[in-house]
């Protein structure tokens, strides 16, 4: 039986711990499955101002996701539009450049409390050495 995307997590996390250190590794796991859906808008704009974006380019994305919506298109018919106060917009260019700029800002933000932490696509680790 093939081994499973968390076992070979931990497998990398205990290879590649210092087991002279005489200290316990806590790992913690986090997959951001679906992240685009998810992302607040207000935290968007946080992360766009923190990372030195001129202020006039925020104001341009918040004025693009003003201005849209969407709609839910069924067999026979659509619904009435309306709008979504979350996540980042499918099919925008700059959508990927937004996430990784969210992303960016929270690994920031977790690495000041936890220095061990790895990143790859919608998936994190953080590990902690406990004494």
């Amino acid at each position: 039986m093939p081994a499973s995307k968390e076992h070979n997590r931990c497998n990398f996390c205990s290879e590649n711990f210092d087991r002279d250190a005489q200290t316990e590794l806590q790992c913690v796991f986090v997959d951001l499955e679906k992240a685009y859906d998810r992302v607040p808008r207000e935290e968007l704009w946080y992360c766009m101002r923190k990372s030195g974006l001129a202020e006039k380019y925020v104001r341009v994305v918040q004025d693009m996701y003003e201005r849209s919506g969407t709609v839910v298109k069924c067999a026979v018919s659509q619904t009435e539009g309306f709008k979504v106060e979350v996540g980042l917009l499918k099919g925008l260019a700059q959508s990927p450049f937004l996430f990784a700029m969210v992303l960016d800002q929270l690994s920031e933000e977790v690495r000041q409390e936890s220095p061990w932490t790895m990143m790859f696509a919608d998936d994190i680790v953080i590990c902690i050495e406990s004494r």
